[in-house]
């Protein structure tokens, strides 16, 4: 890797370095084979079937594909089927199967109706419309343009439900609900992507949006799939805008969508119609930021390249041990004689495929079955990657390759660590000097759904500090918070349980981004059971049974696997719904003997108790909206001192000091948990500021208190008028006017502020606590509905104020649906109605985010990660890992997916992959056993810097290889042919056609089966995970584009078949197919061609002066050898001691059960052949090893025993008899009973002439013994 690989992506020339083809990189039409290839060199002349089918079709035949250079080479003879891939994930993380579409969105069968669908779409709107769009995008009033994109989702939406119009294919008219949303998102993003100005350039959104630096609107349009390559009348696109607008972000949000869709993407090919780069136009304006982008994403994506296609010039290899092709193919050369260095690099390739390597310590490793067991592995693997992106941005070194000190082996891997760290570090950088984005930069929310994540629990207790939260660390801890009603009304229990899973609820909560769940309660819940029909016990079984307090239990140990803290509120006395002067107007019932004062000061110790070890439970809100009670009347005050003899005469007259009884309640608390935050909430009428409650309460409660406030439109400072401005008409009107202008009432509520007036009275109210830095200001309610008017612009002037003061707050709520015990439907909710986030966003979180209240969101339909797609964060990644851990196949589907991905995890891995295999791939050690290319247990001092990431990511690299075994055990696989483009030094490989063109000259046969000491066999993947595509036109278009001089066809073995992995990733230049490490490749087939002729579908791949250039064809059969492979190891004398047993236990252990017994004989045959060799060798030989020798013996009567005994209870008889005759030949055993048995179960199950039988009785007879 290094420059050389660069250089030669660069220039284009394949055949730098070649001595004997130097002449086919000199001349492209010259491109016959060698001369001295000879006529046994068949395969790399005319014996190719591409020129036995072009000499048919010149006598006449018809039947031969044609393209517009001749006849279809034979890879492709057949030609592709056209496959409709039902599985595409886009760049989306992976989800469970869903039933099969007839036509899934944006694959190209959809296009031609989708134009129709979108002038009819367009139609809808006319030129005013039109205009308002642009005019909000450049003026970045991302509210308005949410509000038009909602209309415009709306009116696809209602298109599609629409009968008659012609609108929808025939064959589709009875489209689901959920797909009719999903193709109405698709009809948005096309519109958006087309819409167009009709003045010159003709910009289209994205376009404005990129030449004005609106980071954000391009943001939300990328969410919205606008497409990042439409290019104005002078050929701009969007990337150009940003660069010359010098937005840094818009750049950056614009190259990572690009980049999804084209993992190859390339800057310097994308120009306009005056031939400048979007790097050209951001020098011209002098921004450096962006060009310094610019440069790292390019080197990034050569660095990519040569990782995908193989290093253009020979791994290290200062002995010459090995055939020197690249990084990605080598040849396992078990020819050579034995011991010697060689032979020891042979074996380590042989041993990376079936012992392991360093990362990948046991191949065969299942996945666990057990939840907890599966937890552990998660978290370990997410663990790992946190901390390898860690070490990547902050390593003890700065990462330099330059570096003369650096040992060889290295410098690929530092290469690549050092550009993965650059451009995470710009990414950081860049949302950190834009005040918008800021909020990302803060510890974000994932949502692991099983097991809580102890260094996520570890930063507990909060407490306060000034105006803020922290964590133990000192650093802040955001309150971004939401209501979660329920179990303060009249069915004890949190909503949503009836219509969806706990686990799903509180995994919606995390995906929108909030950090915290404000949890409503009434003292009445706690001593009562759930109402029947509140809870779905199918979805949540692991509720059933359980009294209402104990559900709030799993409430908060769920939301805690989330990653999502919990502040407990005492809402109401009694199960009902809370509003106006009632009998829960008060801490307590004024009419009640039971719910006294005295019993809610024990129902707070009780809980106080209850959570005191959870540390997730952050606090505990001491009264909701405490207002006067009107019978018995009751009356609340902020006394907050006098004498005792004046609260008394005070309480004789009704009125109740809520100053006193929150100093006793908190001191109560603090008695019985000292370490969590204490809410104390200001009376909700008249609604007085907090002048006083700071002087009351902190003396006591520094470092603990934090003040509440609800705000709405309808409500406001003082004695307001609820709701006065539905007041309009009439009487009404007149009233509302006479008694503010007496004074009886407040003269505006907050929702007919302006938003410098609102500013100035929450300032006064409770922004002078948070400027002055002496308490925490908690906004514990506030919400509006969706529909545009007076509520929502309210709510839009107030989350700008909230923003730019940075408070905490808790929206209200998350509830949807019917609201319990006061009819109608809850309006405020965000969410859809199955408790899921909405597929196509939700305005009011659009403007938390917008403000900094929320992290930034990714896709709506991605539900799982931020905005990027490409290059993840550490910290996304475990979000998704986590997500899936109570769903097995969702859970190994994101591992591959994720490993897939165009992120610096994967191009880590493969790196780390190479450079542990330079370390233990080349070392030799000679003794007792000879050369065993094995390396040592440490790693050496000079590769201290990858010994941490070795650590760190072995569990992700295991995790990845349990999957695909996991999936291959369930029958899921690729059974069709797969391709993979390579850029391979022209050198090694003509030394790999020389041992072809020999073998082939010598008649020795290399295409058919065999055993692993004949024939040749590759090793592909450097170490790590071979991955091909599964088009074969898109591994052409890749070969075309980076000019690649190898094409690997893999097809899988027809006798020991290993199957790669689909994964269905839409965008180009995607290997999608993934290969376990124990495949070995055998070699088929080696041929030459040009390239030229790969281009058989007309696609014109290959234009221009330059189309022209050798490409070597090599079909190899993936093949699963694990036994085979392991004997041979151990014949060779490469393994260690007791290795070749370890290994073997743990390939049987990973059997599914139907194949144990198979496995197992199959092992203790393989030990029975060692020890019999082993024994043939001599009596020298026989005395050193006697003690090994014994052991296999043993341990292969063992494995036989058991093999017998599980094939005979699982009815296997043929298995059961293979291995009691197998096990009769081991020393010691009781061979005439084994005979007896395995003779008795043939005859049982066949009878005693069959020809099994007699077989047995022969082998039987041949051991001594007479049935």
């Amino acid at each position: 890797m290094g420059s050389s690989c660069s250089t030669g992506l660069a220039d284009g020339s394949p055949t730098a370095g070649c001595g004997r083809l130097q002449h086919l990189g000199q001349c492209h039409e010259h491109c016959d084979p060698c001369e001295d290839d000879g006529a046994a060199a068949a395969d790399l002349a005319s014996e190719h079937p591409l020129l036995a089918k072009m000499q048919q079709e010149q006598d006449g035949g018809a039947a031969t594909p044609r393209t517009p250079r001749g006849p279809a080479p034979p890879w492709v003879l057949q030609q592709e089927e056209r496959r409709v891939d039902r599985t595409a994930t886009g760049a989306t993380p992976p989800r469970s199967p869903t039933p099969p579409r007839a036509l899934p969105p944006g694959l190209p069968e959809d296009d031609a109706k989708n134009s129709d669908s979108v002038v009819t779409l367009a139609g809808s709107f006319g030129a005013d419309f039109l205009q308002d769009l642009f005019r909000s995008v450049r003026q970045g009033k991302l509210e308005e343009l949410t509000s038009h994109l909602g209309k415009v989702n709306t009116v696809a939406l209602s298109l599609l439900s629409s009968a008659g119009l012609g609108f929808v294919h025939p064959d589709r008219a009875g489209l689901a609900a959920s797909e009719r949303v999903e193709k109405a998102a698709e009809l948005t993003a096309e519109y958006i992507s087309k819409a167009r100005e009709a003045a010159s350039p003709k910009s289209t959104l994205l376009l404005a949006a990129s030449e004005k630096g609106r980071y954000l609107v391009v943001e939300s349009l990328l969410q919205h799939k606008a497409d990042p390559l439409v290019a104005d009348d002078k050929g701009n696109i969007p990337l150009h805008k940003a660069a010359q607008s010098g937005s840094l972000l818009s750049a950056l949000l614009l190259l990572d969508r690009i980049q999804s869709n084209d993992r190859s993407a390339n800057i310097a090919s994308m120009v306009n119609g005056d031939g400048e780069t979007p790097e050209i136009l951001a020098a011209e304006v002098g921004a450096a930021d962006v060009c310094r982008a610019f440069e790292v994403f390019q080197s990034m994506q050569r660095d990519a390249a040569a990782w995908q296609l193989g290093s253009a010039s020979p791994l290290s290899d200062h002995q010459g041990h090995r055939i020197a092709t690249g990084d990605m193919l080598s040849l396992i050369d078990l020819a050579v004689e034995m011991p010697s260095a060689a032979a020891a690099t042979a074996g380590a390739l042989l041993r990376r495929s079936s012992v392991g390597t360093p990362l990948v310590p046991n191949i065969f490793q299942r996945v666990p079955e057990e939840q907890a067991e599966l937890s552990e592995m998660v978290s370990r693997v997410c663990k790992g990657i946190e901390t390898a992106e860690s070490q990547l941005l902050h390593p003890r070194e700065a990462w330099d390759s330059t570096d003369p000190g650096l040992d060889p082996g290295l410098r690929s891997f530092v290469a690549t660590a050092s550009l993965r760290s650059q451009w995470q570090k710009i990414r950081q950088e860049a949302l950190a000097a834009e005040p918008g984005m800021a909020a990302e930069l803060q510890s974000g929310p994932i949502k692991p759904t099983t097991g809580i994540d102890p260094d996520w629990v570890a930063q507990f207790p909060l407490s306060t500090k000034g105006r803020s939260v922290v964590n133990q660390h000192g650093e802040r801890f955001r309150l971004r918070s939401i209501n979660w009603y329920g179990a303060s009304d009249q069915n004890h229990v949190v909503g949503g349980l009836n219509v969806q899973s706990l686990e799903t609820i509180c995994g919606t909560v995390q995906s929108l981004g909030f950090t915290a769940v404000r949890l409503p309660f009434s003292n009445e819940m706690l001593r009562s059971s759930v109402t029947s029909g509140c809870i779905d016990f199918g979805k949540n079984p692991k509720l059933k049974g359980l009294p209402a307090l104990e559900v709030l239990d799993e409430v908060v140990h769920c939301l805690a696997r989330h990653r999502v803290v919990s502040i407990l509120n005492n809402h109401t006395t009694h199960g009902e719904w809370c509003g106006g002067p009632d009998r829960n107007g008060l801490w307590f019932d004024p009419a009640s003997s039971f719910y006294t004062e005295a019993q809610w000061l024990e129902d707070w110790a009780m809980l106080a108790s209850r959570y005191r070890d959870c540390g997730y439970v952050v606090g505990f809100d001491l009264r909701n909206e405490v207002r006067f009670c009107p019978w018995p009347f009751r009356y609340p005050i902020w006394l907050g001192g006098g004498s005792r003899i004046l609260r008394k005469l005070l309480g004789c007259l009704g009125f109740c000091d809520w100053a006193d009884a929150a100093r006793r309640c908190a001191q109560r608390l603090l008695e019985t948990c000292p370490d969590k935050l204490l809410v104390v909430e200001r009376r909700i009428w008249p609604m007085r500021g907090l002048r006083g409650y700071d002087t009351c309460l902190l003396p006591e409660l520094r470092n603990r208190l934090v003040l509440g406030v609800h705000h709405y439109s309808w409500n406001g400072p003082g004695r307001y008028l609820p709701f006065a401005h539905l007041r309009r008409h009439g009487w009404q009107l007149f009233s509302r006017s006479l008694l503010r202008f007496l004074r009886i009432f407040s003269h505006q509520n907050y929702g007919e502020m302006s938003t410098g007036e609102l500013s100035d009275v929450l300032f006064e109210q409770w922004g002078w606590l948070l400027e002055g830095d002496i308490c925490p200001v908690w906004i514990s309610e506030f919400g509006t509905g969706p529909a545009p008017g007076f509520d929502l612009d309210w709510f839009q002037r107030f989350v700008e104020i909230l923003g730019r003061m940075e408070v905490d707050y808790a929206y209200w709520p998350l509830n949807v649906g019917p609201k319990p015990g006061c009819g109608g439907d809850e309006s405020y909710g965000m969410i859809s109605q199955d408790w899921t986030p909405k597929l196509e966003g939700d305005i009011r979180l659009n403007l938390l985010r917008l403000h900094g209240l929320l992290p930034a969101a990714g896709s709506a339909f991605s539900q799982l990660e931020d905005f990027w797609q490409t290059h993840l964060t550490a910290e996304a990644m475990a979000n998704t890992m986590r997500q899936a851990t109570t769903d097995t196949f969702q859970l190994l589907l994101t591992a591959l997916w994720l490993y897939t991905r165009e992120a610096w995890l994967r191009h880590l891995l493969d790196a780390l992959a190479a450079a542990v295999y330079g370390i233990h791939g080349t070392h030799t050690s000679e003794g007792d056993r000879g050369a065993t290319g094995e390396a040592p247990v440490a790693l050496p001092t000079e590769f201290a810097p990858v010994a941490p990431f070795v650590e760190a990511l072995s569990p992700c690299m295991q995790l990845v290889q349990a999957a695909l075994l996991w999936f291959e055990e369930a029958n899921i696989r690729h059974t069709a042919v797969t391709y993979r483009p390579l850029q391979l030094p022209m050198l090694g490989l003509q030394k790999l056609v020389d041992r072809y063109v020999a073998a082939r000259k010598a008649g020795e046969s290399v295409q058919e089966s065999g055993r692993l000491d004949s024939g040749y066999w590759l090793s592909l993947g450097g170490g790590s995970f071979f991955s091909s595509l599964s088009s074969r036109s898109m591994a052409i278009s890749r070969l075309a584009k980076t000019r690649c001089n190898v094409l690997v066809i893999i097809r899988p073995d027809e006798t020991f078949p290993s199957y790669p992995k689909h994964m269905s990733l839409r965008g180009s230049n995607v290997d999608d197919s993934i290969f376990s490490l124990e495949t070995l490749f055998r070699i088929g087939r080696i041929t030459r061609t040009v390239s030229s002729e790969l281009d058989v579908d007309g696609s014109a791949h290959f234009t221009g002066p330059r189309s022209r250039w050798p490409v070597i064809i090599i079909e190899v059969y993936s093949v699963s050898c694990f036994t085979e492979a392991v004997e041979l190891l151990q014949s060779r004398q490469q393994l260690r001691p007791g290795e070749l047993v370890m290994k073997l236990e743990e390939w049987v252990a990973s059997a599914p059960p139907d194949r144990e017994p198979e496995r197992r004989l199959a092992a203790g045959q393989v030990l029975q052949k060692v020890a019999l060799d082993m024994k043939m060798q001599g009596e020298g030989i026989l005395k050193a090893k006697s003690t090994e020798l014994e052991n296999f013996m043993k341990k292969s009567g063992q494995m036989l025993s058991k093999a017998a005994e599980s094939a005979i209870a699982t009815g296997q008889l043929e298995t059961a008899t293979q291995a009691l005759l197998a096990k009769a030949r081991v020393p010691g055993s009781n061979k005439e009973q084994d005979c007896v048995q395995a003779i008795e179960l043939l005859k049982k199950q066949y009878g005693e002439s069959h020809p099994q039988t007699q077989n047995a009785k022969t082998v039987a007879l041949g051991l001594g013994v007479h049935v």
